[in-house]
């Protein structure tokens, strides 16, 4: 079964998020539904809790759904996490025909040879990016087909990942009776929300700091040319918190988001105390904005110097013409862009999310940045009508059983 507008599932290591979408007036995408809640049984990015993510997951589509009594059956959804990996393959085939003019067929070969041998047995293929063609000795070609050669070589950025941890997130898409139209990178939905195509021609470094791993892109003439995933984001500043101030998980994930800076200098009112609450609701002592920044600075500092590191160790440093940019939940702490700025010695800015009508005020907003992409790229896969699902809806009595208990709920 196929709905009439497209689901997106961002399963974060500290939030989940569901968006229904279609699309909308000047190829916008519509938002017709919103579903957030905080993430219960992955780490880092990965299950760790199969029964917890299933039950996430219900509760975020159920949320989206509900408003205007919708019913979703098939799901994108994101993957991330440390498993990740991405590499650069090429692969070259002789053109056969008397002509020699490249056909698609010429395009397809060649991306298969290039991906022959390039993956183990353990892992499977996320994303197939092209990169460029080479046609004969003419190189940076974008669309070979149609030209004419002896020789075509096409060169390729695979995204790979542990078949076990993605065989994981579709035993929880089945089991809250959800069919999967297509698991698709993370921080490649996040990307493609967030920049612009000029960005990507004069070189970005894109930076997506989530709750447990920061991802990164570098963007060059249009094309990635690397993908990296740290297992570290912004559940480690709520742990320093927790840790510095002695301080239940909960309220300092309050305080990182509601007085957070992770720039000293940036503080004017050292006078302001903020009330430390213990598990029981209790307040039992204050604390100050200092104090709060002394313990986030290094931390957010560490990211940054961590990224940098991955920036520099590539060929790509001194071409990144766009800067930095920033998204994911954790860029939304003060003196972030700052921060980024100082260690970083180039220009830094906020991305969020592009390109959508419905819900602006609230998803126009970094934390929403992977759910829209992922949007915005499930509604492209179903206008190519190439696209086939992964697996369709695993039991259509699941999901009517699930709204009718939903409709009936309303009563009580």
């Amino acid at each position: 079964m196929k709905d009439d507008f497209v689901t997106a599932l961002d399963l974060g290591t500290s939030k989940t998020c569901a968006l229904l979408g279609r699309k909308g007036e000047k190829n916008k995408c519509e938002i017709i539904g919103v579903g957030f809640i905080p993430t219960s049984g992955l780490r880092k990015g990965a299950v760790i809790d199969l029964r917890k993510t299933t039950t996430t997951i219900e509760k975020a589509v159920e949320k989206a759904e509900r408003p205007r009594n919708l019913t979703a059956h098939t799901l994108f959804v994101n993957i991330g996490g440390s498993h990740i990996k991405g590499i650069n393959c090429q692969g070259a085939v002789e053109i056969s025909n008397k002509n020699q003019e490249i056909l698609k067929e010429d395009v397809e070969n060649s991306i298969k040879v290039a991906k022959a041998s390039s993956v183990s047995t353990e892992r499977e293929i996320i994303a197939t990016i092209p990169q460029e063609y080479v046609v004969d000795t003419e190189s940076e070609i974008k669309k070979p087909e149609g030209m004419f050669g002896r020789r075509l070589e096409a060169k390729i950025f695979l995204v790979t990942g542990e078949k076990n941890s993605i065989q994981n997130v579709e035993r929880c898409i089945s089991g809250a009776g959800f069919g999967l139209e297509d698991i698709h990178l993370g921080v490649l939905a996040s990307a493609e929300s967030v920049l612009t195509q000029p960005e990507k021609e004069i070189g970005a470094f894109f930076l997506d700091i989530g709750g447990g791993t920061t991802d990164t892109i570098i963007y060059l003439k249009g094309v990635i040319k690397a993908i990296n995933i740290l297992p570290v984001g912004g559940d480690h500043i709520t742990n320093d918190l927790a840790i510095g101030l002695r301080v239940p998980i909960a309220e300092s994930e309050r305080l990182k988001k509601e007085y957070g800076c992770c720039l000293e200098s940036l503080i004017t009112d050292h006078k302001l105390e903020i009330p430390l609450i213990d598990s029981m609701g209790r307040v039992f002592s204050k604390t100050g904005l200092a104090s709060l920044a002394e313990i986030i600075e290094p931390r957010m500092e560490e990211i940054f110097l961590l990224t940098k590191r991955i920036l520099n160790r590539s060929s790509y440093s001194s071409l990144i013409g766009a800067g930095v940019v920033l998204t994911g939940g954790t860029s939304l702490l003060k003196g972030a862009k700052e921060l980024g700025e100082k260690i970083f010695e180039m220009p830094v800015r906020i991305g969020r999310p592009r390109n959508i009508i419905g819900f602006e005020k609230s998803i126009y907003n970094p934390i929403f940045s992977t759910a829209v992409g992922l949007l915005q790229y499930g509604l492209r896969r179903r206008e190519a009508r190439e696209h086939i699902p992964r697996f369709p809806q695993n039991n259509p009595l699941v999901r009517f059983y699930k709204k009718v208990r939903r409709t009936f709920s309303d009563f009580f």
